[in-house]
């Protein structure tokens, strides 16, 4: 296993065909080049690329808005950097937040349970449920905050009573 972490660093535009290989290998809902670019196209979205020795392992693209960081895809490729890959993802997230935009929100696929628990080891809570976001299959909106306590706006639902199990 290497000891080198992945680097993050802003989306090249020689690196969109990877990119979009990437999103079809691993996403239920894959974006192509063309989605990717539009999505560039807007001034407070950005995507940003996990990378190590020249291989794209993960990507992470956002939305700025005043009080909130929009996580509109954050794609970790399996093998052994992944647990490595998003520890720097999310720290990409938690650097873009101040005290003006507060909180990063990400809406996951209820069958992505991996991913739900990784997120939320990482600081992200649980705090709705999207009916039938993805099709017939709930999303479910994780929220992470470190300038104020999640406790006081989360509601009690399954999905908090989950997590605090599994802290224990």
């Amino acid at each position: 296993m290497s000891r080198r972490k992945p680097e993050v660093r802003w989306l090249l535009s020689d690196e969109f065909s990877a990119l979009a290989r990437l999103e079809f290998e691993l996403a239920p809902d894959p974006w192509n080049e063309d989605i990717y670019y539009e999505f560039l196209q807007a001034r407070n979205q950005l995507v940003q690329v996990a990378v190590l020795n020249d291989e794209l392992l993960g990507a992470l693209a956002c939305r700025l808005e005043s009080t909130t960081l929009y996580v509109e895809r954050l794609i970790v490729a399996p093998g052994e950097h992944w647990a490595a890959t998003l520890e720097r993802l999310v720290l990409a997230i938690r650097n873009k937040l101040t005290r003006t935009r507060s909180c990063a929100e990400i809406l996951v696929h209820e069958c992505h349970h991996s991913q739900l628990v990784a997120l939320h080891a990482q600081g992200f809570d649980a705090v709705s449920v999207v009916r039938n976001y993805f099709g017939n299959r709930d999303g479910i909106v994780m929220r992470h905050s470190p300038f104020r306590t999640e406790a006081a706006f989360l509601p009690a639902n399954r999905l908090t009573q989950f997590f605090a199990q599994e802290d224990k």
